[in-house]
């Protein structure tokens, strides 16, 4: 007995199984992310000094590591729309963003490490404190979201053709939605 819609889309709402599940996480994370922005947001303003980002922390790394997770959202998306073509050229979108989100990870690491060098640990201030708890979670997004993409990859030659659309589409989302808090982390430190 084989699970109904895995596979294809159904046809009143016309997602897959991978989609609506993918969607449901993504809602559920939405929130908790929002409330961790939501908190960033209640603390600075009721701070009575807030230290600007881009004097304190380092910017360039991780605008580099931002970049980067745009470049592995890209390919996944790509990968996504251009799935029906050649299974290579698949593998290849795929396993590059693989890649584009391993070095959006190297990046990420690198920063931390100078904001722990120049700014010091999380115990000095509340600036630092969310800093690290949003890079955090921020890391988290882009380790799974580049471990669906490698897997996705290394498997898409005996996924069909309905199976490789449908994991394709989830992780772009979750690439989309990861590049999503990211960016805002950046502006909410550095713009702001």
């Amino acid at each position: 007995m084989s699970v109904p819609y895995a596979h294809t889309p159904r046809p009143d709402t016309g997602m897959t199984n991978a989609r609506l599940g993918m969607g449901l996480f993504l809602a559920a994370d939405a929130m908790f992310c929002g409330a961790l922005f939501s908190s960033y947001a209640f603390l600075r303003t009721a701070a009575g000094y807030w230290p600007v980002g881009r004097e304190v922390l380092p910017m360039r790394l991780n605008g580099l590591a931002l970049a980067a997770t745009a470049t592995a959202c890209a390919m996944a998306l790509y990968a996504w729309t251009g799935a029906r073509g050649t299974r290579l050229s698949t593998r290849v979108r795929a396993g590059s963003s693989a890649g584009w989100g391993a070095l959006s990870l190297l990046l990420t690491a690198g920063a931390l490490h100078q904001a722990l060098e120049n700014a010091g640990p999380p115990a000095a201030n509340t600036f630092l404190a969310i800093y690290y708890m949003l890079s955090a979670v921020v890391t988290v997004h882009v380790v799974t979201a580049s471990t669906l993409s490698a897997v996705t990859a290394l498997k898409s030659a005996r996924l069909g053709d309905n199976l490789l659309l449908s994991r394709l589409g989830s992780v772009g989302l979750l690439w989309a939605f990861t590049l999503f808090m990211a960016a805002t982390c950046f502006i909410s430190f550095y713009l702001l």
